[in-house]
């Protein structure tokens, strides 16, 4: 046998080439005056943890999905395993299968490690012997989206289990005949975010998320228009529960997922018409994907370009006053961008949640805006008072870090199921 290139990634996976091969190819790429570039293919999870004194066992699965500006679908998988390790399992983070022979070693590792619950459970998987979760964390009903109807179809098992982090997305659940759907508010885990409020304030106002130019369609428009403009006239205005109450008696899934394609990915309504009128009257940082011309051209926006995930504190330190703009498709709660900035112990104002009220009632009044006008009497005053933003963002901090991180979702999970666990 001829010598082989051997690449070992961080994970022990191994990449073999003959070197003949390897040395013909690097003779080639010379001659051509190219660069040389080595790609490794992703490596899949496959990890376990095993628990000095275990509960039980519980299988996390990570998701197929990899964005360089998005990484919370690779790192997110990660951290969940570890919040049920620190509360007392055993815990195997596998990729979801994709061929028939990894549909078969799945099955030879249930059988044999008989978990307590499935997380993240692939829609396709047949196992009645304990819960299999799901979390719908996107904007569920795009066409496009993370989840169908033909999913949904197969939640209506007995043993599937729906956390959605949005009221309104758990009434069309339940519309649709899902029995086990729960709330969950959103979440994003503490560990990878850290408190930057002590860098030089760059930015007096930032924005960092995407958006687009509302779009017309109008075969959806008519129907859409006036709950559009009452959203505009009061942000805290409930969306999306009032379009389900007039679909409710011909409750149609092409409908649904038209009018959310719509509103969602898009059509970035709300966070265009918000954005739009501020930079009328002051000047803002933005950072962005699938921003329109009208908005990065303006003469008071610094466009930025794309920021990256995992930078993102950084961002929400440097400014002054950070806008948290939801998409219109939440009515009562809040997207994980939240729980970054107050793990970062940024300052910012949020078009209104009830989910603030719920959770931090101390300061909701102070960071919660229901229109235009409060946003801009609010970025008056703050602007100009360091020391109230510093109390707000400490007491959001320390409220989230002892009520509110990725571990007390995963208690709150294993609390609907009936599950021991242990805090230590």
């Amino acid at each position: 046998m001829s010598p082989r290139l051997v690449i070992v990634d961080c994970q022990q996976n191994k990449f073999e080439i003959e070197l003949d091969k390897f040395i013909k190819f690097l003779h080639q790429t010379l001659s051509a005056n190219q660069n040389i570039v080595l790609q490794l293919p992703m490596p899949k999870y496959n990890f376990h943890f095993p628990h000095p004194d275990p509960l039980g066992s519980i299988i996390v699965f990570s998701s197929k999905i990899n964005f360089a500006f998005a990484p919370a679908y690779s790192v997110f998988p990660f951290m969940w395993a570890k919040a049920f390790y620190e509360l007392g399992y055993n815990v195997d983070l596998l990729p979801p299968p994709e061929n028939q022979q990894e549909w078969n070693n799945l099955y030879e590792l249930l059988n044999r490690s008989s978990p307590s619950m499935i997380f993240r459970a692939p829609l396709g998987l047949q196992y009645k012997h304990c819960p299999l979760v799901i979390t719908i964390t996107e904007i569920p009903l795009w066409k496009e989206g993370s989840i169908s109807l033909k999913d949904l179809e197969r939640c209506k098992k007995e043993n599937f289990f729906l956390f959605c982090i949005e009221k309104s997305w758990l009434e069309i659940c339940k519309q649709l005949g899902i029995k086990n759907v729960y709330f969950i508010p959103h979440f994003a885990p503490h560990e990878i975010c850290y408190p930057t409020h002590s860098l030089p304030k760059i930015y007096p106002i930032s924005f960092v998320g995407n958006f687009t130019k509302p779009e017309d369609v109008p075969q959806i428009n008519a129907f859409i228009e006036t709950h559009l403009e009452h959203k505009k006239s009061s942000f805290d205005y409930p969306m999306i529960k009032n379009l389900l109450y007039e679909l409710a008696p011909s409750l149609s899934w092409q409908k649904i997922a038209e009018i959310y394609s719509c509103l969602g990915s898009r059509c970035e309504n709300m966070r265009y018409f918000i954005i739009s009128n501020l930079i009328q009257k002051y000047k803002l940082t933005l950072f962005g994907c699938n921003v329109h011309r009208d908005i990065t051209y303006h003469p008071n926006v610094d466009y930025k370009g794309p920021a990256m995930w995992l930078s993102l504190p950084v961002i929400f330190g440097m400014s002054v006053i950070n806008l948290n703009l939801h998409r219109v498709v939440y009515d009562y709660s809040t997207q994980e961008r939240t729980f970054m900035l107050i793990f970062s112990k940024a300052f910012f104002l949020t078009d209104y949640k009830e989910l603030f009220k719920t959770y931090f009632p101390e300061v909701y009044k102070e960071i919660c805006f229901k229109n235009l006008k409060e946003l801009q009497d609010k970025i008056e005053y703050y602007l100009n008072h360091n020391r109230e933003r510093m109390e707000i963002a400490e007491y959001l901090f320390q409220t989230a870090i002892s009520k509110h991180t990725l571990r007390h979702r995963a208690m709150e999970i294993l609390e609907v199921l009936n599950l021991p666990y242990r805090e230590e």
